[in-house]
């Protein structure tokens, strides 16, 4: 198995302690997701463990890809590696769209059908701005990966004008279905917040951090 030190160039051993602390950090964040999601769901709720390997991870993954994009954007995190935070956030981002579009045709996301088989209103609201979010979370890691060839392009439009849109839009995939399970705290099982919140606080939060970003820099 390759180590880090052939999947990485280090120019210091600074660079280097930062990549492994970095990586670090990204897997304790990823295991205390999967850890909370398999208590919430499993031992406390009505989820069996072979719900484990595609319902239980999407929902770590969901987690961990809020998580990654507010260490991205927080300004309190100063001594990591962005590129991998930000490598890492977008392949939780893809895994989290291919285990959705699994999980789409199964018995665990039959609340959201009505009797006529008919997604719910919500629930189709939420899959069209999670394709959206999808589509701007791949423009924007594209436009990084080409900015030295469309410079002048990628300024032009701004990246934080696609960053705001792919906040906003992201919001609105968890916001307008989720928002009924929120309000419902008696129905929480083992009265853990349901993932959904707990992702959407951290991506209030990298929203918060964006606009103080914008702002501060404007000023």
């Amino acid at each position: 198995m390759a180590s880090l030190d052939s999947l990485f160039r280090y120019e210091t051993p600074e660079e280097k302690a930062v990549i492994r602390r970095t990586t670090a950090l990204l897997i304790i964040l990823f295991l205390a997701a999967l850890l909370y999601a398999t208590l919430r769901y499993i031992i406390f709720g009505p989820y069996k463990f072979n719900a484990f390997p595609i319902f239980i991870m999407n929902k770590a993954l969901a987690l961990s890809f809020m998580m990654y994009l507010y260490i991205l954007s927080s300004p309190y995190f100063k001594r990591v590696k962005r590129s991998l935070i930000g490598m890492s956030a977008y392949g939780m981002g893809i895994m989290h769209a291919m285990f959705s579009v699994i999980l789409l045709p199964t018995s665990y996301l039959k609340k959201y059908y009505t009797t006529d088989g008919e997604m719910a209103v919500g629930f189709s609201a939420m899959i069209f701005f999670g394709i959206v979010a999808l589509i701007l979370m791949i423009i924007i890691s594209k436009g990084f990966r080409y900015q030295s060839r469309y410079n002048k392009y990628w300024a032009t439009f701004g990246f934080e004008k696609l960053f705001l849109m792919f906040l906003i839009v992201t919001g609105l995939h968890i916001f307008v279905f989720c928002i009924n399970d929120w309000i419902r705290i008696s129905r929480w099982y083992g009265y853990m917040p349901p993932v959904s919140l707990i992702a959407f606080i951290f991506l209030l939060g990298t929203t918060i951090h964006f606009f103080q970003r914008v702002f501060c820099k404007k000023k």
